[in-house]
């Protein structure tokens, strides 16, 4: 994929829907991403998937029109990140925006020791959300209870590091800098993960700089700057902007519905086999995409059995 291929797709209504592949700029929070490009579109339902802290830019994928419904498919996407660790302090917020609460030496610190305590983070690991996080705890953010001076115990979370490691490091005095590339599971906070070599090299680390390089099926190739998104608007509406659902999904989830599934899935009714065209789906993976013959996208759905004798659907778009 790249990003000229945005091609559209629309609903039964001729509503637009699809995916808007974003490249978030620092500075701007996940959420006034959304906003600008409800504004240059006009349309309301607008929700990203994935959230990008302010300090980052980067892949953002927007859900547009009744895509929206489809968002709990892709918060389990993997990501890629291209970032900077700064050796030598920490801080609360574990990036560069907050107070220094450490300083260490740096004076011991070997291009072995550093490539060995990336790759101890390697595998599947725990990890403790940072107080300065969206992480809900009670119902309240963790970030309103840190501005106003409180910490509370956080439960640790597993996470999967499927790559992690340096492709350049910087000797410095008193900081040394690591520039690394990172392949995690959705929910990893990179920002943890620069304290936490930091420990364990008993200098301190925060993460200095951060760009999502990919998120999921998506890389920033395929992202547009909302500059572009609005110009791209301008000159050819959606089509220009919004790539197909499909994009987010493998080729083989994707089903063609005959007519007769079509009225049974607008009732939220459960599909067979004789309701798709050709009538086999023994390899469909969950979620499975249900087209009409005509290419709009009808439903979403859960195969059901082993080998596949029906789908019932979980999201009705049409």
């Amino acid at each position: 994929m790249d990003k000229a291929a945005p091609r559209g797709e629309w609903g039964p209504g001729g509503e637009p829907l699809g995916v808007v592949v974003v490249d978030k700029p620092r500075g701007i929070t996940s959420h006034a991403a959304v906003e600008v490009v409800r504004r240059i579109t006009h349309i309301e339902r607008v929700g990203h998937v994935g959230t990008l802290d302010p300090a980052a830019r980067g892949v953002l994928p927007l859900l547009v029109g009744k895509a929206t419904r489809l968002s709990r498919f892709a918060t389990g996407w993997q990501k890629e990140y291209h970032a900077t660790l700064r050796l030598g302090e920490a801080r609360d917020t574990q990036d560069l925006d907050g107070e220094v609460i450490f300083r260490g030496a740096t004076s011991h610190l070997t291009e072995g020791a550093i490539r060995d305590a990336l790759g101890h983070f390697e595998g599947e690991i725990e990890q403790i959300p940072p107080m300065y996080s969206a992480k809900k705890v009670g119902g309240v953010p963790l970030y309103k209870l840190a501005r106003k001076g409180k910490e509370v115990e956080r439960a640790a979370k597993r996470v999967r590091v499927y790559r992690l490691v340096a492709l350049a490091i910087r000797p410095g005095d008193p900081f040394w800098e690591v520039d690394f590339e990172l392949r995690c599971s959705s929910g990893t906070f990179v920002r943890t993960i620069c304290h936490d070599v930091g420990e364990r090299l008993g200098c301190g680390g925060v993460l200095a700089t951060l760009v999502r390089a990919a998120a999921g099926p998506f890389t920033i190739a395929d992202a547009l700057s909302l500059d572009e998104v609005e110009a791209r608007w301008q000159a050819g509406g959606a089509a220009a902007v919004l790539r197909p659902v499909a994009d987010c999904f493998s080729p083989s989830q994707r089903v063609v519905v005959n007519s007769a599934g079509h009225a049974k899935l607008r009732n939220g009714q459960t599909i067979t086999l004789a309701d798709i065209t050709p009538p086999t789906a023994e390899t469909i993976a969950e979620p499975a995409l249900l087209y009409s013959p005509g290419g709009t996208l009808l439903a979403v759905a859960r195969p059901l059995g082993e080998p596949v004798w029906g789908f019932r659907p979980t999201a009705v778009l049409a």
